[in-house]
């Protein structure tokens, strides 16, 4: 499992990723760089700054073997 590095906001577009199930601190090292936050209802949304479509897919694949059940993905 590799651990993703997010660029700065001058280097790619925002997104947030909202997911079923909460993140765990030591899981939280998989998204490096990303802010995660675990809300009340079950679900954790993570926000960040993502270079191109090869690294949106790697974050995807991660989440995706975390087992994660994607809700929303949306670049702003």
């Amino acid at each position: 499992m590799q651990v993703i590095e997010t660029m700065h906001k001058d280097q790619g577009e925002y997104y947030r990723i909202v997911v079923s199930g909460h993140l765990d601190d030591h899981l939280k090292v998989w998204f490096n760089g990303m802010d995660i936050q675990n809300l009340p209802q079950g679900t954790a949304v993570i926000t960040g700054y993502i270079v191109d479509q090869a690294y949106l897919h790697g974050l995807l694949k991660q989440i995706q073997e975390l087992g994660l059940p994607l809700i929303s993905l949306n670049r702003s």
